[in-house]
C-alpha cells in the first residue's frame, strides 16, 4: 500500500518569514499541499500500522517510504537549503504522519519540556518541516522556547535515558512545577520561556531548525483523539544536513 500515496506540493504556495530569535527563524506557507486529503485518507487506511516511538513523541507515527514524498525531498533540497543556508549534498531525510494522542498524566518528566530533535549524525544540523492536517485550531500550533537554565537541563537529560523517571527528584527540587499535574508545554513558566508561536491552520506548513527548543502548544489535551480524521494529525519531515561552511 506504500505506493498509493504521492505527496504533492503547491508550487504557488508563498513563503513568509517568521523570526524566532536573533539566531533562528521559521518559514511558513499556507495551502502548502495540493492533496492534503490524500494524506489524511492514507493515514486512515494505514491506521493499524501506526507505531508508538520508544521515547519522546507523545503519540503514534506512520513512517512513509521515499516513493511517497519525492516532492518533499526536492523542497528540502532546493528551497529549504536556500532559506537556511545548508549544503544540498548528502541530505538524510525522512517523512512520517504523526498523530498526537498521549495525555499529559502519562508523560515522563522530560516530555513536559520543549525538545530539540535527535541529532542523527555528528556535525550535521537538524531541520524539520511540518504540515498541519487538522481543522480545529484549538489543537494548537508550534511554540518555540528558551530554557531558563539550559546547562541544568543538559545535565539532567542523560539521567532518564535508561529510566524515564531518572533524576525526577532533582527536577522536582529545582522546579516545584514538576510536583503539579503535567501539561503540554504551551506557555512560559519557571523552567522555560515561550519566545514565539506559529498558530495552526489546515494545510499550513512550517519549517525550522530542529535545534531550537520547540513543542506542540496544546492547552487542552482533553481534545486529543486517536481518530486520524478528527485528531491532531500532522505530516512531518526531518532532515540532517551539512552546514555550507563545512
Amino acid at each position: 500500500m506504500t505506493d498509493t500515496l504521492n505527496i504533492r506540493i503547491n508550487p504557488g504556495a508563498s513563503l513568509e518569514h517568521h523570526p524566532i530569535n536573533e539566531h533562528y527563524s521559521a518559514w511558513v506557507a499556507d495551502d502548502f499541499l495540493l492533496n492534503p486529503e490524500d494524506v489524511i485518507a492514507h493515514a486512515e487506511l494505514q491506521r493499524d500500522r501506526f507505531e508508538s516511538p520508544h521515547r519522546g513523541y507523545p503519540g503514534e507515527v506512520l513512517d512513509l517510504q521515499p516513493i511517497n514524498f519525492p516532492e518533499v525531498t526536492r523542497f528540502v533540497r532546493r528551497q529549504m537549503s536556500s532559506l537556511f543556508s545548508f549544503a544540498r549534498i548528502d541530505i538524510e531525510d525522512s517523512c512520517q504522519v504523526s498523530l498526537t494522542t498521549q495525555q499529559p498524566e502519562k508523560f515522563s518528566w522530560i516530555q513536559r519540556l520543549p525538545h530539540t530533535d535527535h541529532r542523527r549524525t555528528a556535525g550535521k544540523d537538524n531541520f524539520a518541516l511540518l504540515v498541519y492536517l487538522f481543522e480545529d485550531p484549538d489543537f494548537g500550533g508550534t511554540g518555540f522556547f528558551r530554557y531558563r537554565d539550559e546547562q541544568f537541563w543538559q545535565t539532567m537529560a542523560p539521567k532518564q535515558f535508561e529510566n524515564p523517571d531518572g533524576g525526577l527528584d532533582l527536577v522536582q527540587t529545582r522546579y516545584p512545577m514538576f510536583l503539579e499535574p503535567a501539561t503540554y508545554p504551551y506557555e512560559s513558566n519557571e523552567a522555560f520561556e515561550l519566545i514565539t508561536q506559529v498558530p495552526a491552520r489546515f494545510n499550513r506548513m512550517i519549517c525550522y531548525s530542529g535545534d531550537v527548543p520547540h513543542s506542540a502548544c496544546i492547552p487542552d489535551a482533553g481534545l486529543l483523539t486517536e481518530d486520524c480524521r478528527n485528531g491532531r494529525l500532522t505530516l512531518n519531515s526531518f532532515a540532517a544536513v551539512w552546514p555550507k561552511n563545512s
